[in-house]
């Protein structure tokens, strides 16, 4: 029996380690979360006004990209929009065990339901040297702030697999960001 289970798990993780980083529909990998604090009550829909916090080449695309799905969206984005939205998109590199640089997770059984079952792996590799091997994590973190600069809502996304580069992973971040503008949420996975 015991053998029975060590072999289904070990064909679970080849199919696992088989499978792409990012959830195929999404281009989003599977690590990306999202938490977030929304103080006042604010509705997006009314108009927003986006800024990067800094200005370089990776941050201006970043700010196309916000601006062309707000659009998409058909919310106001001119300069008299009630709203501000600031953003920061970057790159940490951390050898934090609670952020291995491998993770797979597995799940069976409906949503909310006692038959659920779930198997989650996380790895830490090492270097020669016997030290974790850094990973990198990405942060879009946003602040949007009323005409008086009170904070409406503040959310930070993060990712530590982005291998088809930070632009790809900003770019499948913002519309996952601007779905959740306006509610809380505390480590949630970004589907």
């Amino acid at each position: 029996m015991a053998l029975a289970w060590i072999g289904a798990g070990l064909t679970g993780l080849a199919l696992l380690l088989a499978a792409p980083a990012f959830a195929a529909d999404k281009k989003l990998p599977l690590d990306a979360r999202l938490s977030a604090n929304a103080p006042a009550d604010f509705a997006p829909s009314a108009g927003l006004r986006v800024r990067p916090s800094e200005t370089d080449e990776l941050q201006g695309m970043i700010a196309e990209r916000f601006a062309a799905e707000i659009d998409r969206r058909g919310w106001p984005r001119t300069s008299e929009a009630p709203a501000l939205l600031v953003f920061r998109y970057g790159v940490q590199a951390t050898a934090d065990p609670g952020k291995a640089p491998m993770q797979l997770q597995g799940g069976v059984g409906s949503s909310g339901g006692d038959d659920e079952a779930a198997m989650v792996m996380r790895l830490n590799l090492l270097g020669q040297d016997g030290k974790p091997l850094q990973t990198k994590i990405r942060t879009l973190t946003i602040t949007v702030s009323d005409r008086r600069n009170r904070v409406l809502w503040q959310g930070t996304a993060t990712a530590s697999v982005g291998e088809d580069g930070d632009l790809a992973l900003a770019e499948a971040l913002v519309p996952k960001v601007l779905d959740n503008l306006g509610r809380d949420a505390f480590d949630e996975p970004l589907r």
